[in-house]
Parts: structure tokens; C-alpha cells; sequence
């Protein structure tokens, strides 16, 4: 069995490509990176996937990726997850162009395949009251990156074949250990992590503590998206959630806990994102009801565990 990752030298990437490794000894992962940097570190930790330099927005480099690896399954996770209104176009030629590339490719292979696409949980906007959201809502996305997913999933839909089996999820925050900075957790674990070692002042940098988010671990989302892969039904879409919210004070605060150092709080305007999408919650009941998916790892669990890599790195 062929599997192709796009996108497998990033965060989740990462997460999957060990978990299906772990599942089946008798597949085979290819996976398109972008970053010589990143292909460095992960080709040293999966000798056994081949990895394939690839810009997705480059229709003759996707081609060659599926014929080289004429894939049963692709998880589609490569895309531009940030960007000013100047990256729109730059945005929207790698996250919709770009997939529809890959679909248009996998139609020229003479096998069925199952796609899974990872869109986002932005497009629903910010939800009235935190009532958690559900598939059949609306959409009402908020920034580019959420406008671009919308437009991919519109675009996919075009796409599915009985040959060409494609389902799309919809994840609402996830972190875990390896996360970069440029994340609210990992943001906030590194700032406590350099503080402990005494590389900094006991002042930790933040931005809008008030948005309020549903929060998963990575590994919980990843095994989603196996599940969505082998067994979601083709045309239709999955919310990846645990159900449960916390405001990003909230979170600060557990990590805080997590340390035994008295630690000031001073907001950083240069934090603060003009696009902040004020609550975004969802429910996982009808991943839960078709696949008998639901989160298992304690979001304590992950903080501690996000906190104690940053403390390992510094």
C-alpha cells in the first residue's frame, strides 16, 4: 500500500508519518517537502519514507510525484497557513491551486484512491455565544488563509470520482510537542521554558488573552485523519474537535501552574492580530457517530508535555 503525504516535513506531518509507521510495517510513505532544512531532520528520523521536493503550486513537479508514487491514500496537509492581504494571491495559488493540482493528478492514475484534505475550522468565523459548531453551519471565514481553505473545498468537490474518493476535515486547534513558536502554546511554553533557565526576565510577552478556543492534541488529530482516510465517506466533511474550549488566559494559566517561577504578564501590541476570530469551538459528534472517533488525551496532558520540550530544547 502507497501512501503520499504532502506537506510531511511539518508539525503534523511528523505526528502522522509515525503513527501510520507504527500501524502497518507493510506501507509505503512517500512525502513532498518544500524546505531542504526541514528534509534534513526528518529524512534522519524516517529513513524508510521517501521524501520528494515539491511545490504544489507547480503542476509539472505534482505530476511527477504521483507518478513516482501512485498512491491509495493522500493526506493533504501541505499549504500557506499565513499571509497578509498582499499574499492573497501567493495564498490562494498554493492552498487552491495548488490542491487542485493534486486532485487533477490523481485522476490521471488508473487506481481508486482515498484523499483526505485538511482544511480548517477558521472558516466557520467566530461563533455567537460559543455554541460549539457543526458541518451544516454556515461559513463565514475571517482572513485569507480561512477564505483560501473555503475556496479548496469548493474546488475539491469538483474533483470526486468514483475513483477518486476525496474527504475533507475540518480541524479546530491543535498543538503538542514540536510546534513552532509562531503558535500560541509553543509561544508560551518557550517564553516560560527560557525564563526557568534564567535566559530572560520573569516577564512573559502576550497577545489577546480574551479569544477563546477549542484545543486539541496533535496525536488525537492525526489518528482523525487516519480514520477520515480509510473509512470517511467520499464528499463529505468532518469537524476534528474535542468539544471543550478555554480562553487563551486560561491556558497561560495552566502552564503557568506547571512552573515554580513568579512570572509577570505584558501584553505585546506587535501579538495582537487585527483578524482575531473571538470564539471558535465545534463539536465532534458526527465524526464520533460514523467513525467512533473522539479525543482521548487529557489537554493538560499536552501543556505539560509542550512545556517539557521547549525545557529539553533550551
Amino acid at each position: 500500500m502507497n501512501i503520499l503525504i504532502t506537506g510531511i516535513t511539518g508539525f503534523v506531518g511528523k505526528y502522522l508519518t509515525e503513527y501510520l509507521l507504527g500501524r502497518d510495517q507493510d506501507v509505503k510513505i512517500f512525502g513532498t517537502y518544500l524546505d531542504d532544512r526541514d528534509y534534513t531532520d526528518s529524512h534522519g528520523k524516517f529513513p524508510e519514507v521517501e521524501f520528494l521536493k515539491c511545490d504544489i503550486a507547480d503542476k509539472l513537479e505534482v505530476d511527477n510525484v504521483i507518478k513516482k508514487s501512485t498512491p491509495d491514500y493522500v493526506y493533504h496537509l501541505a499549504a500557506m497557513s499565513s499571509g497578509n492581504e498582499s499574499d492573497r494571491e501567493k495564498v490562494f495559488k498554493v492552498n487552491v491551486d495548488g490542491t487542485v493540482n493534486i486532485l487533477r493528478s490523481c485522476q490521471t492514475i488508473s487506481k481508486k484512491m482515498r484523499i483526505m484534505l485538511a482544511s480548517t475550522s477558521y472558516i466557520y468565523g467566530s461563533g455567537a455565544n460559543c455554541r460549539p459548531f457543526t458541518e451544516s453551519d454556515m461559513e463565514n471565514p475571517i482572513g485569507i488563509y480561512a477564505e483560501s481553505k473555503l475556496e479548496m473545498e469548493r474546488m475539491a468537490k469538483k474533483y470526486i470520482t468514483d475513483q477518486v474518493e476525496i474527504i475533507i476535515s475540518r480541524a479546530f486547534n491543535h498543538t503538542g510537542p514540536g510546534q513552532t513558536e509562531n503558535f500560541v502554546v509553543p509561544a508560551f511554553a518557550k517564553q516560560i521554558a527560557e525564563i526557568e533557565k534564567g535566559i530572560n526576565q520573569p516577564v512573559i510577552q502576550v497577545g489577546n488573552l480574551n479569544a477563546i478556543r477549542d484545543f486539541s492534541d496533535v496525536r488525537d488529530v492525526i489518528r482523525a485523519y487516519n480514520l477520515l482516510a480509510t473509512e470517511g465517506k467520499s464528499g463529505e466533511i468532518y469537524n476534528i474537535a474535542s468539544g471543550t474550549h478555554y480562553s487563551i488566559a486560561e491556558i497561560l494559566e495552566l502552564l503557568l501552574s506547571f512552573s515554580g517561577i513568579k512570572i509577570k504578564i505584558k501584553k505585546d501590541s506587535s501579538r495582537m492580530r487585527p483578524s482575531d476570530i473571538a470564539c471558535s469551538v465545534g463539536s465532534f459528534s458526527k465524526i464520533k457517530k460514523e467513525l467512533e472517533w473522539s479525543p482521548k488525551i487529557d489537554f493538560k496532558d499536552t501543556l505539560k508535555l509542550t512545556l517539557d520540550y521547549w525545557r529539553s530544547k533550551i
